[in-house]
């Protein structure tokens, strides 16, 4: 990434248009160079047609520093000038949930969907009013959701692991171990879809394949939270309480 930083300030510079300076901003973002992208970002914020793009660029940083309440703060100016802007909208409904103000964070998300139901940030928002209803105790509401997402993106790695941890729970393992092969398709070293495979088919009473993949997920992963937790309780299936233990720590 560091040898990209000429090109990308050649164009900045050739090109002398906001959007070169956006991707000039962006670059630092991913390089993890923060402070060399906010005075960019904030030399953009001047200007109206680049205000929104860069104010939602600098709420992502604050986010990415752990500061969600000046990250909220941007959000409400570009909604303040543009009510409408959907990409705030569901940013900040991402936040709200993020910060336990479901009620709020559900509202604003169902807003966006009743807006402008095939719009891209319709995927978003119906998302995050599936994690909300998740989080309420609502499965039936949160899985309806969560296949409004499927349907305008059917590969969707979140929806599909929330909707196979949603039908495991209910009992309905067909359709939930479906959803979960249909993410390892997409990403077949994903711990979490992986995991939650081993759960489903424990709950078949499929042991040997079960073992079979945390023993997998072992040797690829041995340190991730969601394969401990597995060798854990594993670990307490077969009277193993002190190794358990120390698996837990």
């Amino acid at each position: 990434i560091p040898d990209a930083e000429p090109y990308f300030k050649t164009i900045a510079i050739a090109a002398k248009t906001d959007a070169a300076m956006l991707g000039l901003a962006d670059y630092y973002v991913i390089a993890g160079r923060q402070s060399d992208a906010l005075p960019i970002l904030r030399e953009l914020t001047r200007k109206p047609e680049t205000f929104a793009s860069a104010t939602m660029r600098m709420a992502a940083i604050d986010v990415a520093l752990g500061e969600r309440v000046p990250a909220q703060a941007k959000l409400r100016d570009v909604l303040e000038k543009n009510p409408k802007d959907m990409t705030a909208r569901v940013f900040s409904a991402r936040l709200l949930a993020v910060d336990g103000k479901r009620d709020e964070a559900l509202a604003l998300a169902t807003s966006v969907v009743k807006d402008d139901p095939e719009s891209p940030q319709a995927t978003d928002a119906y998302g995050v009013i599936g994690t909300v209803q998740g989080a309420q105790d609502r499965p039936e509401d949160a899985i309806k959701a969560f296949r409004e997402v499927l349907k305008r993106d059917n590969a969707s790695p979140f929806a599909l692991l929330a909707l196979a941890q949603l039908l495991r729970a209910r009992g309905e393992l067909a359709q939930a171990e479906t959803h979960v092969t249909d993410l390892l398709k997409v990403a077949p070293k994903y711990p979490l879809a992986r995991a939650e495979l081993v759960r489903i088919l424990l709950l078949q009473g499929k042991t040997a394949k079960a073992n079979e993949e945390v023993s997998a997920l072992k040797r690829d992963f041995p340190a991730a939270p969601a394969v401990l937790k597995l060798v854990a309780a594993q670990q307490l299936l077969a009277g193993q309480i002190d190794a358990a233990y120390t698996t837990f720590s």
